[in-house]
C-alpha cells in the first residue's frame, strides 16, 4: 500500500476512541474497504506492467522461432549447391533459436509471465475474501442494529480476520516469488558454470555442438516444488523422488517447502515416510520448462 493510501485509510483510526459506537463501526468498514482497494490497485498496476512485458517478450520469441524455422527449412534447402551459404544460413537459424531461448530465460528470471499469473490469483483471492467479509458484516449489522456496542466488538473481530486473510495471501504470493526467483538464479548460475567448464575443455570445432546441447538442456529440464504441512510440528519425515527403483533425490525435514531443479521430464514417484511407515505415495509428472507444485498435509 502506498504512503498516501496509508495516511488516508489507516492513520484516522488513531482517533477512533473519540467516536460513538455507531461511528466506530462505520470507520472500521471504511478502513477495511480502503485497505482492500489500495492493495488491489497496487496489484492491478503490477498485472498491467507484467502482462505488457510478457506479451512483448512472447511475441518476439514467436517471431524469432518462425524466422529461424523458415531459414532452416526453406532458405538452407534453396542453397543446396552452395555449401558456404548453407553453412551461413544454418548458423543464422541456430543463432535465432538461441536468441529466442535467451528471451525465454529473461522472462523466467524476472518472472513476468509467472508474476502476472500470481498477481491475478492473489487479487482474486482478496476479492473473494472481501465478499465473505462483506456478507458477515451485513449479517452483524442486522443482528445487532439496536446494540452498537456488541456490533462494534463483532466488527473488530471481522476486520481482524479479514486483514489477516489478506496478509496471508500477500505472504503466499511473496514466498512463491522468492522461491521461483531463487530457483531461476540457481539454475542460471549452474548452466553458466557448466558452460564455462565445457568451454575450457572444448576445441573450437566442438564449441558449436556443445552449445547446441546446452541449449537443448535448457528446454528439457523441469523442476518440482514440494510443500508439506505437518500437523505434528516435531515429527521428522523423509521425502523422496524416485524414477523406477532409483532414488533421484530425497530430503529429511519437518515442514515447509523443498525445491528440486534440473529434473528430466517424465513420470516420477513421490514418497513420504515417517520412519519406516509410508505416509504418501503419489505419481508426479515433470514437464519441460515448468515448475510443478505439490502440496500435502500429514
Amino acid at each position: 500500500m502506498s504512503y498516501a493510501a496509508c495516511v488516508k485509510n489507516i492513520y484516522p483510526l488513531a482517533n477512533i476512541n473519540a467516536l460513538t459506537p455507531a461511528q466506530k463501526v462505520e470507520e472500521l468498514y471504511r478502513y477495511a474497504n480502503g485497505y482492500k482497494e489500495g492493495l488491489c490497485l497496487w496489484y492491478w498496476r503490477g498485472i498491467t506492467r507484467k502482462r505488457r512485458a510478457a506479451f512483448s517478450l512472447l511475441i518476439i520469441v514467436f517471431i524469432l522461432v518462425i524466422l529461424a524455422t523458415f531459414i532452416q527449412t526453406v532458405v538452407v534447402n534453396y542453397y543446396q549447391g552452395d555449401a558456404e551459404k548453407q553453412f551461413f544460413f544454418s548458423q543464422l537459424a541456430f543463432g535465432l533459436f538461441a536468441l529466442s531461448i535467451v528471451f525465454l530465460l529473461i522472462d523466467k528470471v524476472f518472472g513476468w509471465t509467472s508474476g502476472w499469473v500470481r498477481y491475478i490469483k492473489t487479487v482474486h483471492d482478496i476479492e473473494m475474501s472481501h465478499s465473505d467479509f462483506t456478507s458477515k458484516w451485513i449479517s452483524n449489522n442486522c443482528l445487532n442494529e439496536h446494540d452498537f456496542n456488541t456490533c462494534y466488538k463483532n466488527a473488530l473481530q471481522l476486520v481482524k480476520e479479514f486483514i489477516q486473510s489478506v496478509d496471508d495471501f500477500q505472504k503466499r504470493e511473496t514466498d512463491e516469488w522468492s522461491m521461483q526467483f531463487g530457483d531461476s538464479l540457481n539454475q542460471l548460475g549452474a548452466m553458466l558454470k557448466a558452460n564455462q567448464k565445457e568451454s575450457r575443455k572444448s576445441t573450437p570445432e566442438q564449441n558449436g555442438n556443445n552449445q547446441q546441447k546446452k541449449l537443448d538442456g535448457m528446454l528439457l529440464s523441469g523442476a518440482v516444488n514440494i510443500c508439506v504441512t505437518n500437523s505434528l510440528s516435531t515429527k521428522l519425515i523423509k521425502v523422496s523422488i524416485k524414477k523406477g527403483i532409483n532414488t533421484i533425490n530425497e530430503k529429511d525435514f519437518i515442514a515447509g517447502c523443498w525445491g528440486v531443479i534440473d529434473i528430466s521430464p517424465g513420470i516420477y514417484l513421490l514418497e513420504v515416510f515417517d520412519g519406516l511407515n509410508l505416509l504418501v505415495s503419489q505419481a508426479i509428472k515433470i514437464t519441460s520448462g515448468e515448475v510443478l507444485r505439490v502440496d500435502f498435509s500429514i
